[in-house]
């Protein structure tokens, strides 16, 4: 907070520096023309707002001015641990173009602008460097509103922890859940697959092109009910893993994360039936402890690499 007090003081002074070259040195309504037909350094008073609204609410704009600078710094004094080099200079833009104004109500009941600019034929209503830092630091704090909406926040007393949002539609769990077409099953012990995971994981970790990734492919028949194999590799090694397995349905062959499957599984007992359900190879996946549907875990695919 300290260095936005340190930068809102130097745009003050410089502002009130500007302000009283100009009364000082210009009579009200001189003009100074510096670009022809474009920019023109004219001294002028304003007892109201922007465009000259609210003439003569001097009061008023006091009272608004305090009121947003009590609720400013209760901002940023609440954010102060996270604070960013941008947020530093938002703030001190829009801290010090406020206090400018206020200034300049406070002590000479109006505001005295200066800058005149001429944009295609309109004469835009003259300004000063206060107004400047406002619109500038109004800018900025859109800028960073608009990034803050990808990211989520979670704050516990002086800690504050800050994760990017992924920028891609969540999958209506809803509708993945009621589906009724979730045509094939496999039954399968949760310490026999957690094993097997924990030995593909060893190699699918370091694939860099589809971290984590495997190909899981399910093939039923009647003598033993069916079997699973699945496959993994990175840039040194493949490793091939198949087992007996309870499965029902056609035959399947689809590519999922084995760290998202393993990191839910490993939360239910060892001895416990596992289920996982599907439909394609480019469907979700559900899983869930057999007789126990009160969790339900869906994952979802991978692209499916040949």
């Amino acid at each position: 907070m300290l260095y936005i007090f340190l930068f809102a003081l130097a745009f003050i002074l410089f502002d009130q520096g500007s302000k009283y070259y100009i009364v000082e040195k210009m009579t009200l309504g001189q003009s100074s023309e510096i670009i022809s037909n474009f920019f023109s350094i004219t001294s002028h008073r304003n007892r109201g707002a922007a465009w000259g609204i609210l003439q003569d609410s001097r009061l008023f704009f006091l009272a608004v001015t305090v009121l947003f600078l009590a609720i400013l710094l209760y901002y940023v004094y609440n954010r102060k641990n996270i604070l960013t080099k941008f947020d530093i200079l938002t703030f001190s833009l829009i801290t010090g173009g406020a206090i400018g104004n206020f200034i300049d109500r406070l002590i000479r009941h109006e505001v005295v602008d200066f800058l005149d600019f001429r944009i295609f034929s309109y004469d835009f209503p003259i300004f000063n460097l206060a107004d400047c830092y406002i619109c500038i630091g109004v800018v900025f704090l859109l800028i960073k509103i608009y990034k803050e909406d990808a990211h989520l926040y979670f704050q516990y007393k002086d800690t504050m922890i800050i994760t990017k949002l992924i920028e891609l539609r969540f999958p209506n769990y809803a509708e993945i859940l009621s589906n009724i077409s979730y045509d094939k099953k496999l039954y399968i012990n949760n310490e026999k697959l957690t094993n097997l995971l924990k030995r593909i994981l060893i190699f699918s970790r370091s694939n860099s092109e589809s971290k984590y990734s495997s190909t899981y492919e399910f093939k039923y028949n009647e003598k033993d009910n069916g079997k699973m194999a699945i496959s993994a590799l990175n840039e040194l090694a493949r490793i091939n893993e198949e087992l007996d397995v309870n499965f029902e349905g056609e035959d399947l062959k689809i590519s999922l994360n084995s760290k998202y499957l393993l990191e839910f599984i490993q939360n239910i007992s060892k001895e416990k039936e596992l289920v996982l359900e599907f439909m394609y190879s480019n469907s979700a996946v559900k899983v869930y402890e057999k007789d126990n549907d009160e969790y339900i875990y869906i994952l979802m695919p991978l692209a499916l690499r040949e």
